[in-house]
């Protein structure tokens, strides 16, 4: 079995949908756009995951590239690549687990009409990724 620092896997998302993602049904629980420095065209966007009991267990920052992404509706469906991620026991529960996200891009808006969400394994990726 490959070592789970090598799988990447294909996500799309929304806002308040259910996922699964390594095997956790999760909840979308809120998408947001930060712009990464004053006065930079960059922007990141951090998306909050949490189990069913609607407690966080992962927030994923990445970086958007393209400044235009920036003006796009960022409740729309998404493809975010997940390439590395750790799972570690809670720190003060150990029936729960909390998901660390080491890498995660986004690939690109995809239309808001495109539901249920896909979830599609792809092959292993090397460990390290050339920059975009």
């Amino acid at each position: 079995m490959a070592s789970p620092f090598n799988m990447g896997l294909v996500h799309t998302m929304a806002r308040g949908m259910s996922v699964r993602i390594f095997g956790d049904v999760v909840l979308v629980t809120a998408v947001d756009l930060v712009q990464s420095a004053p006065n930079s065209i960059d922007y990141d966007y951090i998306v909050t995951i949490a189990d069913n009991s609607y407690t966080t267990i992962a927030t994923l920052r990445s970086q958007a590239r393209q400044a235009y992404l920036a003006r796009e509706d960022i409740s729309n469906h998404f493809t975010i690549r997940v390439n590395r991620y750790l799972r570690v026991p809670h720190p003060t529960s150990p029936t729960l687990g909390v998901l660390i996200i080491d890498r995660m891009d986004i690939l690109e808006f995809v239309p808001a009409r495109i539901n249920p969400p896909s979830i599609i394994p792809i092959s292993p990726w090397p460990a390290s990724l050339p920059s975009a």
